[in-house]
C-alpha cells in the first residue's frame, strides 16, 4: 500500500524532469497497480518535446491493458492513457467495447478527466461534420449504455 501511495503521490505532485524516471520504476517488478500509476505519472508529467516517449510509454500501456483480465487493472491502464489526450478514441473504444458496467464507468471517468483539460474545446474540431466517429457525438449514447442497468 505504501508503494501504491508514493505512485499516487507522483501522479499528483511529479516534476516534468522525473517523467522518465517515473517510466523507468515502472519497469520494475512492482505490483501492476503500482506500475500503472507510474505509468500514469510519466504520462501526465512528460514535457510535450519527448514524443518518441510518450509513445513508448502508451503503447507500454495499451499492452498492460490488453494483458489484463481483472477490470480494476484495465481501469488502472485507462486512467493513466487518460493523461494524454490522444488516448480518448482508444478509451471511447473500449467503453463501447466492454460489457463490464465497473470498467465502463471507470472509461467514462477517463473520458470525463479528459474532457476537462484546459482547452479541451480547441483540441477537437467544432463542426459536428468534421468530428463525426469520434466521442462527442456518441458521449451521450455511451452514457446512457452504462447507466442503463443502474437506472431503469
Amino acid at each position: 500500500h505504501i508503494a501504491r501511495r508514493a505512485a499516487t503521490y507522483f501522479v499528483e505532485h511529479g516534476k516534468p524532469e522525473d517523467a522518465t524516471l517515473y517510466w523507468r520504476f515502472a519497469k520494475d517488478s512492482l505490483p501492476t497497480l503500482v506500475q500503472l500509476d507510474l505509468y500514469r505519472a510519466a504520462n501526465k508529467h512528460l514535457p510535450r518535446y519527448f514524443s518518441d516517449y510518450r509513445d513508448f510509454i502508451n503503447s507500454e500501456i495499451r499492452n498492460h491493458y490488453n494483458r489484463a483480465s481483472d477490470p480494476v487493472v484495465k481501469a488502472a491502464a485507462l486512467h493513466a492513457l487518460s493523461e494524454f489526450g490522444w488516448n480518448m478514441r482508444f478509451i471511447h473504444a473500449q467503453v463501447q467495447a466492454s460489457q463490464d458496467r465497473y470498467l465502463r464507468s471507470q472509461a467514462m471517468e477517463a473520458l470525463a478527466y479528459i474532457s476537462n483539460y484546459p482547452g479541451f474545446d480547441a483540441f477537437l474540431p467544432s463542426t459536428p461534420a468534421a468530428y463525426a466517429g469520434s466521442w462527442r457525438p456518441t458521449s451521450h449514447k455511451v452514457l446512457a449504455a452504462v447507466t442503463r442497468d443502474w437506472f431503469p
